[in-house]
């Protein structure tokens, strides 16, 4: 994940040896334009083809491959990219999207969440979901548990990140505690 949709950020990810891309706040299909072109090589795009670095962990056909193998997930995680959404998944050379949770309960007024129950959030997930479908971009969510992950999965989403490093490490951490906790007081 890049720190912005910034041919800049995107650029460096990608001759650093990544083979994709995502890139956050895509609201509008002009967002997701300037994605696409800064991951791809001309004539699809503006990535500047100076250096070696792609080529020698690539290979020497690096650049002739590079604009079929890597991956450019955009993050649809504000209610301006909802609205937009057919327009930003009609976009050549976005191959999948990722919906940011906590962005997107952000934008709809809600306090920042992975599994936001408000109907609006479910309607602007919906909306996304059915566009996405319909035109074949690959839809993906990060949620707060396996067991969330399982029902978007069953909803359609194609691949779902859970939770985080943080919180995976936190919740081991107090169970730890909690486990010595109990031996302790035996």
């Amino acid at each position: 994940r890049v720190p912005w949709n910034d041919p800049a950020s995107i650029k460096r990810a990608l001759d650093a040896g990544a083979y994709g891309v995502v890139v956050p706040m895509v609201n509008t299909a002009e967002d997701a334009v300037r994605a696409v072109r800064a991951c791809r090589y001309p004539p699809q795009g503006d990535r500047r083809v100076g250096g070696v670095s792609p080529r020698l962990f690539g290979g020497a056909d690096y650049l002739a491959r590079a604009n079929d193998e890597l991956l450019l997930v955009i993050q649809i995680e504000h209610v301006e990219a909802v609205r937009h959404a057919r327009e930003i998944l009609s976009v050549p050379g976005v191959d999948a999207y990722l919906i940011g949770p906590n962005d997107l309960s952000a934008s709809l007024g809600f306090p920042p969440s992975y599994d936001t129950d408000a109907p609006s959030y479910r309607e602007a997930l919906e909306t996304v979901l059915r566009v996405g479908k319909e035109l074949g971009v690959p839809a993906g969510i990060h949620v707060s548990s396996a067991e969330v992950a399982l029902r978007r999965i069953e909803q359609g989403y194609q691949f779902v990140s859970i939770a985080s490093d943080t919180a995976f490490m936190a919740a081991a951490a107090g169970s730890a505690v909690g486990k010595l906790r109990e031996g302790l007081r035996r």
